[in-house]
């Protein structure tokens, strides 16, 4: 009976096999590794007067929004990207839709790919007026902890929520203090909070309460100084 023996294919095989499978494990090492974690966190400068980079090396908010992101593919939000990188700009402002977060996931590290800072919104002054105060928090706790560990985001808490108590936009203090509360929980107060503020109108939510890192100003609509009015008591405070 003739023996055939496969032993030198077998070895032939097996490192080819090993070869194989190492380029598959670093491809999927490098696919897994956070793009964002090489990027500095933002701080307030000594003077509490300018947004700065880890080292202090100074931070230019250069920011565009992409507020109906949802309805585009993500090539389309890629090339959006890749050209605002292109000119210049080092944030993108948009909102963390509860049914997309794998999406916001990528767009977080497509930001950081091009060393881009994302500021991100749970949703519209609307959305916090809609739940308890409970959701409000929980809203929050889910997000901060679900992004801790990246270093490119700026918390913009809620749309137009900052800034106003008038008429049917009016979102009540201890709903907004919950969802800060719940992304500060979260997010272990690891990044840079702020409201985003309504039109015309600051982020502060009084005169004397500071639970925001900065204040903003929204000048979206805005004409004239006399547009600013200065009646209500959570108007920006210079």
């Amino acid at each position: 009976m003739m023996k055939v023996h496969f032993k030198g294919c077998y070895k032939i095989t097996l490192r080819k096999m090993k070869k194989r499978f190492f380029w598959i494990g670093l491809l999927l090492l490098i696919a897994m590794t956070d793009v964002s974690a090489g990027m500095q966190k933002l701080r307030i400068g000594p003077h509490k007067l300018f947004l700065v980079k880890q080292d202090s090396s100074a931070f230019v908010w250069i920011g565009a929004t992409m507020w109906k992101w949802k309805a585009l593919s993500l090539e389309k939000m890629k090339k959006i990207i890749d050209d605002h990188s292109a000119r210049g700009y080092t944030v993108l402002q948009i909102i963390a839709y509860p049914d997309r977060y794998k999406t916001v996931d990528r767009l977080v590290d497509l930001a950081a790919e091009h060393n881009m800072y994302l500021a991100l919104n749970t949703g519209w002054y609307r959305d916090v007026q809609k739940g308890s105060v409970f959701d409000s928090y929980k809203r929050g706790y889910e997000l901060g902890t679900r992004y801790k560990d990246k270093n490119n985001i700026i918390w913009l808490t809620a749309g137009e929520a900052g800034g106003h108590k008038r008429k049917s936009r009016t979102v009540a203090d201890e709903k907004l203090e919950a969802l800060i509360k719940g992304i500060r929980d979260g997010d272990t107060g690891n990044k840079l909070l702020t409201v985003h503020a309504d039109y015309k109108r600051g982020t502060s939510l009084d005169n004397n309460t500071r639970i925001v890192d900065f204040d903003n100003w929204q000048t979206s609509q805005w004409c004239c100084p006399n547009d600013l009015s200065r009646e209500d008591e959570r108007n920006w405070t210079v």
